[in-house]
């Protein structure tokens, strides 16, 4: 029983030096190395471009499917504001993150569709 309490005894000494080496030598490549450089996003969502015909809302995430709540020609829209470009307001802490969307003239919903198979869901 004392022989089995000093290998245990000898297995936690060991691992906390192996541990106090590994956090020293990760300390001291760090401060050999570049800087760590983070790359800008990727894929960052726009609104279109303005045009002469009614705007056409963009899908903020790849593989959306847009789809208008109104016809372009509808009493429910401003026709005076309908061609200009909705307007994103990105976050300031998360690159490529919409905190919000303003000057929308042609409200619409965006759809993503999910490959039938035996999870998929039906919503009645």
């Amino acid at each position: 029983m004392i022989q089995n309490q000093l290998i245990d005894k000898n297995a936690v000494k060991t691992a906390i030096v192996l541990g106090v080496v590994s956090l020293l030598a990760v300390s001291l490549v760090a401060q050999d190395s570049v800087p760590l450089v983070i790359p800008a996003p990727l894929g960052i969502p726009a609104p279109a471009a303005v045009t002469d015909q009614p705007y056409a809302p963009q899908p903020i995430l790849p593989g959306g499917i847009v789809v208008p709540l109104y016809p372009s020609d509808s009493a429910f829209l401003n026709q005076e504001r309908i061609k200009e470009a909705e307007k994103y307001n990105m976050s300031g802490s998360v690159p490529g993150r919409i905190s919000s969307i303003v000057n929308i003239h042609n409200p619409s919903i965006e759809v993503h569709l999910v490959e039938r198979g035996p999870t998929a869901r039906r919503v009645a």
